[in-house]
């Protein structure tokens, strides 16, 4: 049969073309059926993939807010510990195991400068080890570096000698600091809680920064 032009048209089997026929397989061939499993099974991979991706974010993130809240519960409670007990308290930023502590001095007049592991307080047992550990701390108190210092310098104790560590002492006064925290196992994130105590007034304030802030603070920028 010709066309109106002459063109010799070709015969059609009355049936539409599929669809989901992929290029260059005939529709019943069985290896497009293979390959069709193939892609379903290639983007499930990439979906766990991406899952998996996702919730590793997520449980750092919420390693590092829930650290972050119970490390400011340590430094609350060893003030109010100090207070409670007459005695100086050393909360342990980073042990000799990298673990934090508390310490306390529990006979100053006979044996001053002796700091031990606190046990009394069941709480002390729940700091945040776990999740997040320090990333950078600093002093910003002048007379609290100063007797910082010099209780260092006197120190004899394995865990007293630990540069990472904040005094707490009777009156209800402590050293001030700038403590910055990531999740455990996410140190390369960017992400940090800034906890900032200060010693004259005992308040403790937290918050998430993200890398950018970080960056303008090491910077110097507002």
């Amino acid at each position: 049969m010709t066309s109106p032009t002459g063109a010799r048209r070709q015969p059609t089997s009355g049936r539409a073309a599929d669809p989901t026929a992929l290029p260059g397989l005939p529709a019943n061939s069985p290896r497009r059926g293979s390959v069709l499993l193939e892609l379903v099974l290639a983007l499930a991979l990439v979906v766990l993939i991406l899952g998996a991706a996702l919730v590793g974010i997520w449980s750092a993130a919420g390693a590092l807010e829930e650290g972050a809240v119970r490390f400011e519960a340590g430094l609350r409670l060893t003030r109010a510990e100090a207070a409670r007990c007459g005695r100086r308290f050393r909360f342990v930023l980073r042990g000799p195991d990298g673990a934090f502590a508390v310490l306390w001095e529990p006979t100053p007049l006979t044996e001053p400068e002796q700091f031990v592991p606190y046990v009394a307080a069941p709480w002390v047992e729940e700091l945040p080890t776990n999740l997040v550990q320090v990333d950078a701390y600093e002093l910003t108190g002048e007379d609290a570096y100063a007797a910082h210092l010099k209780a260092l310098t006197a120190a004899r104790a394995d865990y007293g000698l630990a540069p990472y560590a904040i005094t707490f002492r009777p009156d209800g006064t402590s050293d001030s600091a700038r403590i910055e925290l990531v999740a455990r196992g996410a140190e390369d994130e960017g992400t940090r809680a800034v906890i900032e105590l200060d010693g004259l007034t005992g308040a403790v304030a937290s918050r998430i920064v993200g890398p950018t802030e970080r960056e303008a603070y090491d910077d110097g920028l507002p």
